[in-house]
């Protein structure tokens, strides 16, 4: 299997990958311009089934993002400050 092949057997859709997130769980779901809008807004929705998880936060370049974890009561939000 060559690196095109292998690339593509692992693309999935957000709505997949964050059936993986468990209640207790710390993520770390990008960096700056990296940050996945599409993963957060699924995980966001996920809110009502899921309890204490921690996105772990070194830049956010993302508003919706932030804004979305706002709204969800079982997130805990940590941003690291760099330096």
């Amino acid at each position: 299997m060559n690196w095109r092949d292998t690339y593509k057997s692992r693309l999935t859709t957000a709505e997949e990958a964050v059936k993986v997130v468990k209640s207790g769980d710390s993520i770390i779901p990008g960096h700056a311009a990296s940050e996945s809008e599409l993963f957060m807004n699924a995980l966001a929705k996920r809110y009502q089934e899921l309890e204490n998880v921690t996105p772990r936060f070194y830049v956010s370049t993302s508003k919706s993002i932030i804004k979305a974890l706002i709204n969800m009561r079982s997130f805990e939000i940590q941003l690291s400050p760099i330096g």
